[in-house]
């Protein structure tokens, strides 16, 4: 009987998997040697059934009809395909995840990149206000350096606080324009004349003669 051997085999493979404890595709190539003997339908059926028997026991019936049916009607052939294209189905949707993953850990990259530079901008301004803080904390620092540590004014000296030298420059400054002062108006005042009554005064007096 003339077959497609590799669809036939993969409907083997499907039929046997879950009525035999033998290895399937072990199994299903000899099935399709049984079926290589040229004999009539009728007795080629009957030929499979006693080569199967002692493998699949129970089971022995029941799968020789199938497989005779599926030989008539040739559906093994679209099983075949339903196979294949199955086949190619899982082979796109693994491909599909596979990208879909690989977008997933792209947008994982991406995100952890965004976090990291906003977390370095984070850390930026974190610094950037330290800096700020510390500036405030200088300036207000340097007026509280500035005025005196107790009663918050500095002690400007008063006239009483200049050193003795500076008093006796400032006192020997100011004496001698004082002195001056009194020397000229002494000067200035007039020399009082004393009038002297005639009556009081005598003759005059007249030097004493030499040699007289």
């Amino acid at each position: 009987m003339r077959v497609d051997s590799a669809s036939l085999k993969t409907w083997l493979v499907d039929q046997l998997d879950p009525i035999s404890d033998s290895d399937p595709s072990v199994l299903a190539d000899y099935v399709l040697v049984l079926l290589e003997k040229d004999q009539p339908d009728a007795a080629l059926q009957q030929s499979c059934r006693e080569s199967l028997l002692e493998l699949l026991k129970d089971e022995t019936e029941g799968f020789v009809d199938r497989l005779f049916d599926t030989l008539h009607t040739d559906s093994y052939l679209f099983t075949g395909e339903a196979k294949e294209a199955e086949e190619a189905e899982e082979v796109e949707e693994a491909e599909e995840k596979e990208d879909d993953d690989a977008a997933t850990d792209d947008a994982v990259g991406i995100s952890s990149e965004r976090s990291l530079g906003r977390a370095a901008v984070a850390e930026s301004d974190d610094d950037d206000e330290e800096e700020e803080e510390d500036r405030n904390y200088k300036r207000r620092r340097r007026p509280e350096r500035d005025e005196p540590a107790a009663g918050g004014h500095r002690d400007v000296p008063g006239p009483g606080d200049v050193p003795e030298a500076k008093q006796q420059r400032r006192s020997h400054t100011g004496a001698a324009p004082a002195a001056s002062s009194a020397a000229l108006t002494v000067r200035r005042q007039p020399v009082p004349v004393h009038h002297v009554p005639h009556h009081a005064a005598g003759p005059p007096r007249h030097p004493p003669m030499m040699g007289g």
